[in-house]
Formats: structure tokens, sequence, C-alpha cells
């Protein structure tokens, strides 16, 4: 799976923005896992990148990049994003409840 996240409007400083650890996985986490005390133990903090980005900036990143919606206290204004996931032929068992518009 790619993802292609497209911001409409700035994040990562006063609207949240997203946070990723830049280390591939090569399992899914458990949802335990996924709790920030447990996500912040497992990686250094060196491995966290959290993104400034401007109107209609656009990443890309591969299924095995954990990523989240970056937060503080300061960030008060609201964030509109858009995302596209693209899979090579089938959607995974794990997203099978979620709702996808074929583009082809």
């Amino acid at each position: 799976m790619i993802t292609s996240w497209i911001t409409l409007d700035s994040c990562g400083v006063d609207a949240p923005g997203l946070e990723f650890v830049t280390r591939s996985l090569h399992r899914l986490l458990k949802p335990a896992e996924l709790v920030d005390d447990s996500v912040r133990a497992t990686f250094s903090a060196s491995e966290f990148w959290q993104p400034s980005l401007a109107p209609g900036d656009a990443l890309l990143f591969a299924g095995d990049i954990l990523h989240r919606t970056h937060v503080s206290s300061s960030m008060t204004s609201d964030r509109t994003s858009l995302e596209l996931r693209f899979f090579p032929d089938r959607i995974p068992e794990r997203l099978k409840d979620h709702r996808f518009v074929r583009l082809w």
C-alpha cells in the first residue's frame, strides 16, 4: 500500500500535522503497542519526524511506515487534508471494513 497525504491548509505548527517513525516496520503492531508510551519506548527520539507543511504539500509513504496525527497544545487551528491509498491488486484483509472507491 502507498498513501498519498495532501494538506489543504498549513499544518505542523499552528494546526495538527503528522508524526512519522522513520524506521520501516517488518510487522503490524498490535493495538497495545500503539499506545504513546509504548511507541516512545520502542523507538529513539531521533526516529520521530514531524514535518511542517504548506497548503498543497504532499507526502507519499508506504504501508510499513508508522504514522499518526501530531498535535500539541499550541496548535489551535483546524487542519484539512486529503488521504489517498493505493493498493497493487486487492485491499488487505485488515482494511476490509473501510470504505474505498475504485479509481479505474
